[in-house]
């Protein structure tokens, strides 16, 4: 249907004009004069012709100029008196569509979600065509708003059936299937969305944080990049890169990136904490430390921070700095396993043999799935002189992880040297437990090997630095 131009508009203006001065009260004169006034946006004209209309017309026939009259009132930021309009159109038709659409929309602005979602529930009840998009993305959007994203996908995905090119529905899908974790999904409707011609610079780095999430590094970066030669250059983004760069073995770019990052917004937790990282992993404790106290200046209570201080103070052997480090982190969450299971591995190493076996014993009733609250219990119980219970742990350990004596060689060789280990391994009589002999023979043997060729000892990684990535 054409949309008539502003000199038309005047046209029927004048003709309806003229009509009036014949018929001064005729209702559908002043009606239509009162809408051809709207399309000029003279709010004023057009309120005056459709009031004296409903002072003319009967019953339903005032239903319209109810409804225009709403809008006029929303267009002048009048939305109590919108509101009383088209509630006058659904007294005359509970089943207007537009009149609880557009109540919807008034309650929106006033942040009455609920009241919305009834009148957008019931627009969408009556509306015979459910191919109208506009339903559909309101209610989807007041659904995100409510954080009923379930629903909410379910409308974006009608959306995308009735059009399968609408951008905007796969966006939208793709943000909230990042919101929910969900980022295979995320990262499909990204790629739906760039072969559809989206080009915002958002859709790439939303894939960019898709990917990275799911380990594909090389599409991550390839994503941010792109991002950022479309305009987005925030300390979020450069973050988000530095750390596919870190994982893609580009140190030196992840840090340029996290020092630029925190440049920008000295406030950037994540970045402050990300260099400390690359120093940590490079074994420049001190520098570690001394950019995670910055971190810490910045969230107190940031756990990684505090976690990683205490492997870092661990590392050089500073056993009650790393001790007051890891309580601090079990203040704030006690009921942590990983923390509980880094405090285990402290006192273990300070020979507080009791107090590490409550904490390595509190980490297995919690996650009955690691093996290292059993590994390191049955460490707890070498140093107190009670074999018959360490081999049950080991033996539980292992049951959990059959690689889990390998992974943690050092750890066991370290904080048990001190007690004759020998006596226990030699009662093994199973092929669990002869693993662990194994393990710490063949950690023994390199050792012994990088220390007779006069080479630094080489790093063992530890499974309990899961947490700090």
């Amino acid at each position: 249907m054409k949309v008539p131009n502003k000199e038309e508009i005047q046209e029927i203006i004048e003709d309806l004009k003229s009509k009036l001065d014949e018929e001064p009260n005729n209702p559908v004169y002043n009606h239509d004069l009162g809408v051809a006034y709207m399309h000029l946006n003279d709010w004023d004209k057009a309120k005056e012709r459709l009031l004296h209309s409903v002072e003319l017309l009967k019953g339903k026939e005032r239903l319209t100029a109810h409804y225009h009259l709403g809008t006029i009132y929303a267009e002048e930021g009048e939305f109590d008196k919108a509101l009383q309009e088209w509630k006058k159109v659904i007294e005359l038709d509970e089943k207007n569509v537009f009149a609880h659409y557009s109540i919807a929309k008034v309650y929106v602005q006033k942040q009455l979600i609920d009241a919305a979602l009834m009148h957008l529930r019931k627009a969408d009840r009556y509306n015979t065509n459910r191919s109208m998009k506009i339903i559909h993305q309101t209610l989807a959007k007041v659904l995100m708003l409510k954080g009923e994203f379930e629903e909410a996908i379910s409308r974006w995905e009608t959306i995308i059936k009735i059009d399968s090119e609408d951008l905007e529905a796969h966006h939208q899908l793709a943000m909230i299937h990042l919101h929910l974790n969900n980022m295979e999904e995320a990262l499909e409707y990204c790629d739906r969305e760039i072969s559809l011609g989206g080009n915002d610079p958002s859709i790439f780095y939303n894939a960019g944080l898709a990917s990275l999430s799911l380990n594909k590094v090389q599409d991550a970066i390839k994503h941010f990049e792109k991002a950022m030669r479309k305009g987005i250059d925030d300390s979020n983004i450069k973050t988000n890169l530095g750390e596919a760069y870190a994982r893609n073995g580009q140190p030196d770019d992840a840090l340029r990136l996290w020092k630029e990052a925190l440049e920008e917004d000295p406030e950037s937790v994540h970045a402050s904490y990300n260099i400390g990282i690359v120093y940590y992993d490079n074994k420049l404790y001190e520098r570690a430390i001394e950019e995670w106290v910055n971190t810490l200046s910045i969230k107190e209570d940031y756990l990684p921070a505090l976690v990683s201080m205490a492997s870092a103070y661990l590392a050089q052997k500073d056993f009650e700095k790393a001790l007051k480090s890891i309580k601090k982190a079990k203040e704030i969450e006690p009921k942590n396993d990983i923390i509980r299971i880094n405090l285990a591995e402290i006192l273990l190493h300070m020979n507080k043999s009791e107090e590490a076996l409550v904490e390595a014993q509190y980490a297995a009733l919690v996650n009955e799935e690691s093996p290292l609250g059993y590994l390191l219990s049955a460490c707890a119980y070498i140093q107190l002189g009670d074999d018959e219970k360490a081999i049950v742990s080991f033996e539980q350990a292992y049951d959990k992880n059959e690689n889990i004596f390998s992974l943690t060689a050092k750890l066991i060789d370290d904080v048990t040297k001190e007690q004759d280990i020998s006596k226990a391994l030699a009662e093994l009589n199973n092929d669990k437990l002869k693993k662990l002999d194994d393990a710490l023979k063949e950690y023994n043997k390199q050792k012994k090997a990088e220390k007779s060729s006069n080479k630094e000892s080489k790093r063992t990684k530890k499974i309990f630095k899961s947490i700090l990535k």
